[in-house]
């Protein structure tokens, strides 16, 4: 997670270090999560950016790194479905949660995981056992505020985990050609495109990841 909050209460993300082209000082790169109209990039001194400030009498870092837990559920709540259905909303179009529940009444070994920061859900990824040996990741999604933060990437890793722990071989998952960015992180946690198919909303890809290799 490189995700860190000013003592003002605004959210950055830090993407990493670069040094200043005549004195060679550290700057750290960061980049806001909200609308600033000022700017969207920034550098600041290193130093800087994690030393400590007296703020309205107390002692805190300037920039203080937040942390993410990742929960697990293996079923449905009220609670987790609601927490779901929030998220969902600010991330899909026309999210609609009977055509969900429908779906999700017809499958029994689920793995639901959330990701919280400062006790509140900001992301979730959902899947359910399609085969004895075979994973199904279904849904995924992060709030729009904490995204580009790796809390897509720590719910990928923590559902992958859970699998290769209950002998699953394999984690299939499908979606859109034009969707970059949710290719882009399957690509990037050993996903292949091994199909495609052609669906009202356009092709989509299919992508599997062998969580032990088969040889045949």
């Amino acid at each position: 997670m490189n995700l860190y909050r000013h003592y003002k209460n605004l959210s950055y993300k830090v993407l990493g270090l670069a040094r200043h082209s005549e004195t060679l000082e550290e700057l750290v790169l960061y980049e806001t999560l909200y609308d600033n109209p000022k700017g969207r990039l920034w550098v600041r001194p290193k130093a800087m950016f994690y030393e400590t400030i007296e703020h309205n009498g107390q002692t805190r870092p300037r920039f203080a790194k937040v942390n993410c837990e990742v929960v697990t559920h293996d079923s449905f709540t009220s609670e987790t479905k609601r927490w779901i259905a929030d998220i969902a909303r600010q991330s899909y179009e026309g999210w609609d949660e009977k055509t969900f529940e429908d779906r999700a009444k017809n499958f029994h070994v689920f793995h639901i995981s959330f990701a919280m920061i400062e006790g509140q859900p900001v992301g979730f990824k959902l899947g359910y056992a399609n085969r004895p040996d075979e994973f199904y990741s279904w849904l995924g999604a992060v709030r729009p505020d904490y995204r580009r933060t790796g809390v897509a990437s720590l719910l990928m890793a923590a559902q992958h985990e859970w699998c290769m722990g209950h002998d699953f071989r394999r984690i299939t998952t499908k979606c859109l050609n034009f969707n970059h960015a949710m290719l882009t992180l399957n690509l990037k946690h050993g996903f292949l495109v091994v199909e495609t198919e052609l669906t009202e909303q356009g092709l989509k890809l299919i992508l599997e990841k062998r969580l032990v290799e088969t040889h045949y």
